[in-house]
């Protein structure tokens, strides 16, 4: 018998040593032990189309095609002169055909002010981030310093112009910019959902198949059909505790008790990052909980059936629950192939604590179904700002700084502002979005940040130095990060201050950035129940988890932690696995790798369409 080769026998010995790729008991290799009513959600919604299909560019270039650089519009390619009135004119003739493609060949494109994109069915296209370069001049608040400030406030300072520093120098959104106007920083895009049915009953999480009731609900010209997307909608509604759908989404830590029933003034002397441990809280749910479609309708019995489960329950003696048709105000629009670049020049602490400059590059506000892909975004204050956005994607987006960028060194109440170069790279506020190929070039204090009850929104695939997960105010839940590489260990020194006698020091520790909680001032903590980090990469273990930390006030018991490398300290050095608490198994390489993937191919029977 002839000896095996050496190099042949090395690769099968190392195979049979190999360890197994772990799995883990919440998915199993393919789905085999998940339910709908199991602690992890389903995510397969997610993105344009649902996972299921492609942003169809061609359909629309059908319809009107336009080359800015081509008269009537003539667009300067060469950035010597302003090209923003000659951009948003073919925008313009796209939104009166009822669609179409605007195309940015290669080039340098000035922008002396924004642009909008108003109708839906709209792409603006360049020729990629290499070659289609938007070069904004300035800040939006320093192109419009004088516009709606609040009475008494000085141009330029941070009680003016926050409509048009929300507003982007990329805007899509179907109000014009005198609709905008808005100190309040609140959507002014009118709500067109239909308000149809009542859900009556309790339904446990993961219900499907709802009893519903209402005028217009499964009767007349505007009753539900199969194949509606609706919104489950919550609201305190009459129910004797306003408070039950707080405690609900903060896994019932929240407790009413242990704050004085009126707001107590927030001391001046206290810094910005500590305001979210101070205050009594004020959050009361109100809002989308869920997106979905109509699988079928009984109206003899009142009942309607979804294609995915309840994301919380329906509880009439804890809140309201409602089924409203979806109606977005703009849909079916992409930006793609371009890049937009903010002159060179540094980011400082002052921009940071509030003298922002409006270095704003793309806001989309109550857009559904729109995709932004192969974008890069240099030296912005804030990149991506996603405002009540359904089912979008964001894919292939790059956000770095020019060589002049990075802040210096400098310390707010000892946390280290050196190597910033914006404030916020991507916010999402909505429900079903994907984001997917995000590359962080630099260090925001929020890298990705959900706010507002955002639920069913993916992130996947994001590369960083050190990245910062952000839940940004009023319990953002059911969100997924997965496959991440997360770089260094990235940590902030948080400290809890009470407001009696002015601002005193009550507690300092230090967390993990992967679990921040920053924005709203008047709640104890702003991450949502069962947010769920999968195979998500340090460089080192994290040496605390805020859900493992005794007299832990900043996240809900009810986390998923799948494929995380965690100190050997952290739950006592094994997993945790205890039905409403935290969930933890320790490690890297859990299969799938990405779960986004693998729940919408056990739903489809095939791979995403990205």
């Amino acid at each position: 018998m002839r000896a095996l080769p050496a190099a042949l026998l090395v690769c099968l010995l190392a195979g049979a040593t190999a360890p197994a790729q772990p799995v883990s008991a919440l998915w199993g290799r393919a789905g085999e032990r998940w339910t709908p009513e199991s602690r992890l959600p389903d995510f397969s919604h997610a993105g344009y189309g649902e996972g299921a299909a492609r942003f169809p560019l061609a359909r629309l270039a059908a319809m009107r095609q336009i080359d800015v650089t081509r008269a009537p519009y003539g667009a300067d390619a060469t950035g010597r002169t302003d090209a923003s009135g000659a951009i948003q004119r073919a925008l313009d003739a796209v939104a009166d055909a009822g669609g179409g493609v605007v195309r940015l060949p290669r080039g340098r494109y000035r922008l002396a002010t924004r642009i909008i994109l108003r109708s839906s069915q709209t792409a603006l296209v360049g020729d990629g981030p290499d070659a289609t370069l938007l070069l904004p001049e300035r800040g939006l608040r320093e192109a419009f310093p004088d516009r709606n400030c609040r009475p008494g406030a000085r141009a330029g300072t941070q009680a003016c112009d926050r409509q048009v520093v929300f507003g982007g120098f990329l805007l899509v959104s179907p109000v014009a910019p005198a609709g905008m106007a808005n100190p309040e920083m609140k959507s002014r895009v009118p709500n067109r959902d239909q308000r149809l049915c009542e859900v009556t009953g309790t339904h446990a999480r993961g219900a499907t198949l709802l009893r519903v009731a209402g005028p217009r609900c499964l009767a007349g010209p505007d009753a539900l059909r199969p194949g509606d997307r609706v919104a489950v909608h919550v609201s305190a509604g009459r129910a004797r505790d306003p408070w039950a759908a707080t405690r609900y989404l903060w896994g019932d830590d929240f407790r009413q008790a242990n704050y004085s029933a009126q707001a107590v003034p927030y001391p001046a002397a206290c810094n910005n990052s500590t305001r979210s441990h101070m205050m009594p809280p004020t959050f009361r749910v109100e809002g989308d909980v869920l997106l979905a479609r109509v699988v079928r309708t009984d109206p003899a019995r009142g009942l309607v059936a979804l294609d995915r489960g309840l994301r919380m329950p329906a509880d009439p003696a804890g809140w309201a629950t409602a089924l409203w048709r979806v109606v977005p105000a703009q849909r079916e629009v992409a930006i793609t192939g371009l890049a937009i670049r903010f002159p060179d020049r540094p980011f400082g602490i002052a921009q940071l604590q509030g003298a922002d400059r409006g270095e704003d590059a793309l806001f989309l506000d109550g857009v559904a179904d729109c995709v932004v892909d192969n974008v890069r975004i240099t030296n912005a204050e804030l990149g991506i700002f996603a405002n009540r956005t359904r089912a979008c994607t964001f894919s292939r987006v790059v956000l770095d700084g020019g060589p002049t960028r990075p802040a210096p060194d400098g310390t707010v109440r000892g946390t280290s502002y050196r190597g910033m170069i914006g404030k916020t790279g991507i916010s999402i506020n909505g429900q079903d979005n994907l984001l997917r190929d995000i590359r962080i070039g630099g260090i925001f204090p929020h890298d990705i940040s959900l706010s507002q009850i955002a639920n069913g929104n993916v992130v996947s695939h994001v590369q960083a130095a050190s990245l910062s997960i952000d839940h940004h105010g009023n319990a953002p839940f059911e969100n997924l990060y997965t496959d991440i590489d997360a770089g260094a260990e990235p940590t902030r020194t948080l400290e809890m201050f009470t407001g009696k006698p002015g601002c005193t020091l009550a507690a300092a520790w230090v967390e993990p950035k992967l679990f921040e909680m920053g924005g709203s001032s008047a709640v104890t903590r702003n991450m949502g129940v069962r947010n769920t980090y999968w195979n998500v990469r340090t460089a080192v273990p994290l040496a605390t988890v805020p859900m493992f930390r005794a007299g832990n006030i900043r996240g809900p018991a009810e986390t998923n932690l799948v494929g995380v490398e965690v100190a050997p300290g952290v739950a006592g050095g094994g997993t945790r696995t205890q039905p409403g608490g935290p969930w933890l198994e320790r490690g890297r390489g859990y299969l799938p790798q990405d779960l986004y993937a693998a729940q919408v191919t056990r739903r489809l029977g095939r791979a995403p369409a990205y």
